[in-house]
């Protein structure tokens, strides 16, 4: 990572979160201001798709890339304050309002064709449908009804739209530019 750090201005790494599938780092740059370097783990393959998600959304909704090298991303920083935080303080209805808000300017894109190798929703929910095809006929399978509607909405043909995969509380931030 310090090559890239070099190679970004970037200076002063503190970690920040330690997820499952990265580790998130707030770094400045020497161009100034704070940024956020995230470097994917190895089992984090579903979010090698992030910088190309993050690249074609251009900051419409969420954070812009800044850069990228293989699993790790320079990005804007969005600040420290969460959805989470709303929640915690103000409740559910103010949180569902923001996200809502966030959710529509994600799909407020312009007609901008999405990128072609994003994860297609179907290859996404393979492993559902094959664990819901196993357990077909169990009278206790957690997959039945929730398969068959997911089944029925994909097969109906609409025109695919890039969906945000990592939307959650924790990861919508109050930036400068509103929540992303």
């Amino acid at each position: 990572m310090r090559s890239l750090l070099e190679a970004w201005a970037a200076r002063e790494p503190r970690l920040v979160a330690d997820t499952p599938t990265s580790r998130v780092y707030r770094v400045y740059l020497d161009a100034g201001g704070p940024a956020i370097v995230k470097v994917l783990k190895p089992i984090a393959d579903l979010e090698t798709r992030e910088a190309t998600y993050l690249h074609w959304q251009d900051g419409h909704g969420c954070v812009r890339l800044l850069a990228s090298d293989g699993h790790t991303l320079l990005l804007e920083d969005a600040g420290d304050r969460s959805l989470r935080d709303l929640l915690d303080r103000h409740g559910d209805a103010a949180a569902t309002r923001v996200m809502a808000e966030v959710v529509a300017e994600l799909h407020r894109r312009p007609a901008i064709p999405p990128p072609a190798d994003l994860l297609p929703l179907e290859e996404h929910l393979g492993s559902l449908f094959a664990a819901a095809d196993a357990d077909r006929g169990r009278p206790d399978s957690p997959f039945g009804a929730a398969t068959d509607v997911a089944r029925r909405l994909l097969d109906q043909g609409h025109a695919p739209r890039p969906l945000h995969g990592d939307l959650h509380h924790e990861n919508v931030f109050e930036s400068p530019r509103g929540w992303l």
